[in-house]
């Protein structure tokens, strides 16, 4: 019997081996098979499929993978409503998984923004805002005050709850803001040399920059949020970290964006200042070595925003540069001449631009407000072959075969959607007018006044150029 024992041993190995083998190969079978059905748009075999695969590997690592094929199958269908369980159990899946492990974080928070995209366009906004609460807290609880990443990843779940309700209730944002920044100095003071405090507090205290109303307690923001950065550059020295080093260049990068339209001289000293820190920066690290470089990268980008501010400098108080009109949209026609002693805003913008978007409430409201009184508002885009869906209400993508007829119809149907009043001007594509305001980045506010002198560059949205917009519209009219 002693002598069978080792070979009944090996037995029992063999066969639990092949058993392996079999599991392992019979678990490809399925997670290929519920790819290809779902690539089909074979929905019904596909989640078919899926059960079985759930059912019989519940703690396969494919798992997560195979429900987020089905998540992109019923979206790329626009089918949201069938499209959002999937992508709900894939957040579940990788909340688990954060929390055994925090160096995936970063996928939990781009599944955890696609839920939260399909829940808004639901119109489930709480279930939405409960959610993002839910995956807050389990980050909160898992950051131990040594992965960046983490912090990176809480930080941008923050930023996407204030997004959520900002439109509705701005203070409330700022409010969220404040409170998550208060909590990250409070970790910094208490474990200074952890990179991941100093990431959080550099990045929240920008946000709260952000969503600051008042212009003057923006720039004491701003230049709070500075102080910190500068103040504690060598700090990085303790704990030479890519994402720790992404978190620095972005706080001096968002402090250089402010300072561009106020103080130039300041923006510049800045940009210098962060270029030599990220030259004198020794390491062996590859990828603290490749933060640097992408650092010293988005860094020089900033030289021609720098050029472009001068330019627009320059064109403070010369003449409004001639209309340039291929066709106008949601409106008839205007002529130099129309504008003359009149309040003009040259709105640049596109239908894709997200923060051009963003500003349309302001321009509705100074229509409605200001039009009467002499304000004429002008939204001056180009030409980008872009269609409008109207049962889903949204742009289509480019199509390179929509006539100019068709695409300022999708134009005017996108202009009546959004609940637009003004008028909205395409210009020629050989135009130079974009380039003649220097327009590098969009949405561009111009303010011209009544003697048809430009007057203010704005560029960028948000609630400090919004009320810097409304001011000067104000004064303008009142000349």
């Amino acid at each position: 019997m002693r002598q069978l024992l080792p070979f009944l041993l090996l037995g029992a190995i063999l066969t639990s081996t092949a058993a392996l083998a079999e599991d392992e190969k019979t678990e490809t079978e399925l997670y290929n098979q519920i790819r290809t059905d779902f690539t089909a748009k074979k929905f019904e075999e596909a989640e078919s499929a899926l059960k079985e695969f759930e059912a019989r590997f519940p703690n396969s690592a494919r798992l997560t993978s195979a429900k987020y094929l089905g998540y992109m199958a019923h979206a790329r269908n626009r089918d949201y409503k069938k499209a959002t369980p999937f992508i709900a159990s894939v957040v579940d899946l990788s909340l688990k998984a954060a929390e055994k492990n925090p160096a995936t974080a970063g996928a939990l928070v781009r599944y955890t923004n696609s839920l939260v995209a399909m829940l808004r366009r639901l119109d489930k906004e709480d279930e939405a805002a409960k959610k993002l609460d839910e995956v807050l807290t389990a980050l909160d609880k898992a950051n131990d005050g040594s992965n960046p990443s983490l912090s990176s990843s809480y930080s941008s779940l923050v930023y996407n709850k204030a997004m959520m309700i900002s439109k509705e209730k701005p203070d409330d944002a700022f409010d969220l803001i404040s409170a998550e920044a208060d909590k990250a100095r409070k970790a910094f003071k208490e474990k200074p040399k952890a990179n991941t405090a100093w990431y959080l507090n550099a990045r929240l205290l920008q946000l709260r920059v952000a969503y600051s109303a008042s212009p003057d307690n923006f720039k004491k923001l701003r230049d709070s949020h500075l102080e910190f950065v500068t103040a504690h550059t060598n700090d990085l020295g303790n704990f030479p970290d890519a994402a720790a080093i992404s978190g620095y260049v972005n706080g001096y990068t968002y402090g250089i964006s402010t300072l561009i339209s106020e103080d130039i001289e300041r923006a510049e000293k800045l940009l210098d200042s962060a270029t030599a820190f990220l030259d004198s920066f020794e390491t062996t690290d590859r990828a603290v070595q490749s933060s640097i470089a992408n650092g010293k990268r988005y860094l020089a980008s900033y030289n021609r925003r720098i050029a472009v501010a001068k330019k627009h400098q320059e064109l403070i108080g010369t003449d409004a540069v001639a209309l340039d009109a291929d066709a106008w949209v949601n409106g008839d026609a205007l002529t130099d001449e129309d504008l003359k002693g009149k309040v003009v805003l040259l709105d640049f913008w596109a239908v894709w631009c997200g923060p051009c978007i963003a500003t349309f409430p302001h321009l509705i409201e100074w229509h409605e407000k200001y039009a009467e009184k002499g304000l004429v508002i002008i939204g001056a885009t180009r030409y980008y072959q872009r269609g409008w869906n109207a049962e889903t209400n949204r742009i289509t993508p480019r199509n390179a075969n929509l006539s100019a007829d068709d695409e300022n119809a999708a134009t005017a149907q996108f202009a009546a959607f959004h609940k637009l009043k003004h008028r909205l001007m395409v210009t020629p594509s050989t135009s130079k007018f974009h380039s003649e305001y220097a327009v590098s980045g969009i949405p561009q506010a111009v303010l011209i006044g009544r003697d048809g002198k430009i007057r203010m560059i704005k560029v960028g949205s948000g609630p400090a150029n919004a009320k810097a917009l409304h001011d000067e519209i104000e004064k303008l009219l009142a000349e």
